[in-house]
């Protein structure tokens, strides 16, 4: 098919035939306004004169419209007919388009399907949804689905080893229940490691002064005597020396309070040699 069309002579207005006696008539005008300084004896010439332009401009611009109208005449009958054709081939596009649609949305419900079952398939924590952990970009149809099912996996393996990570970090702390919460609701160990600093720290800020009931309001805190010469009060400041065997999450969460709650250490550096 192929769209072949009818040609036509039509007469039609090619110039102005009295163009140049227009111009001559104008110019004259031109030069004089532009000179022309008015004045209150002038006022009501440059009215007429101005007047006299305003028709002028018009009946030129009115002319200009109906030739426009002539030219366009013809291409108007064409354009419509085009119009008509087009819409009646959009019909059969759209057909096509809503079955291709269907079969499309068939094929991304099999691929969510498959991907359900794979998550279902790694016996995920309950606290875990497909929806949260399952790329934005799925629907694409470049994302294959066996790339999709390894990045579940990985994510499912990974979030695994920190909930485990937490529950041992934390196994004696009155805090626990919380901590492991807010990992289950964040399904993120960094966020959940400064929410477990915070706690820590509020509880400290907030726990009560332990009174001596021989010294009536004095407060008294625990200290560790080891390395600590002499007697000690709790307004005193003191100095111990302690060493610890933790992970280097523990270490850094250790670091992490001492600044928070104000207390000033120095961190000695145990140089191996090999040997």
């Amino acid at each position: 098919m192929e769209l072949t069309t009818v040609n036509k002579t039509f007469e039609l207005p090619v110039a102005i035939s009295n163009f140049e006696e227009l111009r001559q008539a104008i110019m004259p005008k031109i030069s004089f306004y532009k000179s022309l300084v008015v004045t209150e004896d002038t006022v009501k010439s440059a009215k007429s004169d101005r007047a006299e332009f305003n028709r002028l401009k018009k009946a030129i611009d009115d002319e200009r419209k109906k030739i426009k109208a002539c030219y366009l005449m013809p291409y108007q009958a064409i354009e419509d007919e085009c119009r008509q054709l087009i819409d009646l081939i959009d019909e059969p596009i759209q057909a096509i388009n809503g079955q291709l649609k269907a079969i499309d949305e068939q094929a991304l419900q099999g691929k969510k399907q498959a991907l359900e079952e794979h998550f279902r398939s790694e016996n995920p924590p309950d606290f875990i949804r497909l929806e949260d952990i399952l790329p934005v970009r799925w629907k694409n149809k470049s994302e294959k689905t066996e790339s999709l099912k390894a990045e579940i996996s990985a994510k499912i393996s990974v979030i695994k080893t920190d909930f485990t990570y937490l529950n041992n970090m934390y196994s004696d702390s009155p805090h626990r229940t919380a901590i492991l919460r807010k990992f289950t609701e964040t399904l993120d160990k960094s966020e959940t490691l400064s929410y477990a600093v915070e706690l820590s720290r509020s509880e400290t800020l907030c726990k009560p002064p332990v009174s001596d009931s021989g010294a009536g309001n004095v407060t008294t805190l625990p200290v560790s005597t080891d390395n600590v010469t002499g007697s000690v009060s709790s307004s005193q400041t003191v100095s111990g020396t302690f060493r610890v065997t933790c992970s280097v999450g523990q270490l850094r969460n250790l670091r992490d309070f001492m600044r928070q709650t104000g207390i000033n250490f120095e961190v000695i550096r145990e140089d191996k040699k090999n040997g």
